[in-house]
């Protein structure tokens, strides 16, 4: 996997557990303990693909899509376009790119 894709993957997963600690902040102990495992594992897969494991990638495709239907699901229940919109949409946007360049790799 082509190394900036490998940092947004991590950043990502920081993002996510930043996320995770901001809904703690506000009174949801519920987004620490979600956001915060499922943020760590998006990042390790980022590190892992950093340090050239092969399965890396698809690993990260498989996390952030699941980041990004969590947040949907969130989103729907909520009705609330903040945290759930935009971080679906990045979590959908970089499992596609990672899908593609899998694609390409093949």
């Amino acid at each position: 996997m082509d190394k900036r894709l490998a940092w947004m993957v991590v950043g990502f997963g920081l993002l996510v557990i930043a996320g995770g600690v901001i809904g703690y902040t506000k009174g949801s102990a519920a987004s620490l303990i979600t956001a915060g495992p499922m943020g760590l594992v998006v990042t390790g897969f980022g590190v892992l693909a950093l340090r050239g494991a092969p399965w890396a990638r698809r690993a990260a495709c498989v996390a952030c899509a699941a980041v990004a239907g969590l947040m949907l699901s969130r989103l729907i229940q909520t009705g609330k376009l903040i945290p759930g919109a935009p971080v679906a949409a990045l979590g959908v946007s970089l499992a596609v790119v990672l899908f593609r360049n899998g694609r390409k790799a093949a």
